[in-house]
């Protein structure tokens, strides 16, 4: 009965210790990102300085190849995003729900609970809220009307390509007649026409010639002149869309690493205000540890001076990936 009892006041401190060290974790990740999208913002903002006149140079195969590179990593971006958010609401939510089932299920006073649970339920409550009400809306639309802005670049730079093969083809077409024309005129002479009547008066095949020829240098200017337009079009979109683009996206998105930073924080704050520290230390009393050791290896937060000068009294376990695993993966990964 009495290893029971301790089997459950363990289970209750490593949930505890586990959300206090997974909260340290994610606050520490978070405050990362926000300092590393503050420099980014900082840096794109100064495109709205950049003032050159667009160039006139046609779209290299380089950088069309670039641009779609691009737009792939944003996509890649966008969806980590939403897989990283996603798997932070769904395990909160599964931990919260089954903290509910575990702590409650036989009391009919679900608010008369000890100050161990207390402290554990508090706890996932603060960090389910905090996850709730952040932004993330805000941040995955903004990386997703960047992607639609390097689309739109994408496209263009496809509509420039079609324009040049159709300047392309027409100069083509174009010095083709030419040939032809000089053939005609060495034969007839440029300008000589046969004597006739008007009746029975032969064509003029260098007349025609030269006709066609004219019609078909105009459309080919015409197509030249499509095609320069293109390409200004082409770096209009694209200085515009990155000046408007960027600095929105990473507004968005640090924004929303700083409020997942102040909101861990407050989790981080909370799990210490439950003097977590004691608990540790309980729980490294216990005769059944072998779950301590997993959490600290598993999660890698440092819990203080008492966990390094004892850890080597803990038996020798491999750490479980079980509840673990997928969600820091994604974590590892963003």
């Amino acid at each position: 009965m009495g290893f029971k009892k301790e089997e459950n006041v363990e289970e209750k401190l490593f949930t505890l210790i586990s959300v206090f060290c997974l909260a340290c974790r994610l606050m520490c990740m978070w405050r990362s990102m926000y300092e590393c999208h503050q420099v980014q913002m900082h840096i794109v903002q100064q495109l709205k300085y950049l003032n050159t006149i667009p160039s006139t140079d046609p779209t290299s195969e380089i950088h069309r190849q670039s641009t779609l590179q691009l737009e792939l990593e944003v996509q890649q971006w966008h969806l980590s995003f939403c897989n990283l958010v996603k798997a932070q609401r769904d395990y909160i939510q599964s931990l919260t729900g089954w903290l509910r089932l575990s702590l409650f299920q036989f009391s009919n006073k679900p608010v008369s609970k000890n100050q161990q649970d207390a402290a554990i339920y508090s706890l996932c409550e603060e960090w389910h809220l905090a996850v709730t009400n952040a932004p993330d809306k805000v941040a995955s639309e903004g990386i997703k009307n960047f992607l639609m802005g390097i689309h739109a670049i994408v496209i263009q730079q496809g509509e420039e390509q079609k324009q040049k093969k159709k300047s392309e083809m027409a100069f083509k077409d174009l010095e083709k007649k030419v040939v032809e024309l000089r053939s005609l005129e060495c034969k007839y002479g440029p300008f000589s026409l046969p004597e006739a009547s008007s009746s029975t008066r032969s064509k003029d095949p260098v007349g025609e010639k030269r006709a066609k020829v004219g019609i078909l240098r105009a459309k080919a200017e015409d197509e030249k002149a499509k095609y320069d337009k293109s390409i200004s079009v082409t770096r209009s979109k694209t200085l515009n869309n990155l000046q408007i683009g960027l600095p929105h996206v990473f507004q968005a998105v640090t924004g929303y690493a700083n409020v997942c930073t102040n909101a861990f924080e407050s989790v981080y704050n909370q799990g210490k205000s439950t003097d977590v520290v004691h608990d540790v230390k309980h729980l490294f009393e216990l005769e059944t540890v072998k779950n301590a050791k997993e959490m600290i290896y598993l999660i890698g937060v440092p819990l203080g001076p008492f966990v390094r000068n004892h850890a080597d009294r803990l038996p020798e376990v491999e750490a479980s990936r079980t509840h673990w695993g997928q969600y820091f993966h994604l974590v590892q990964q963003w």
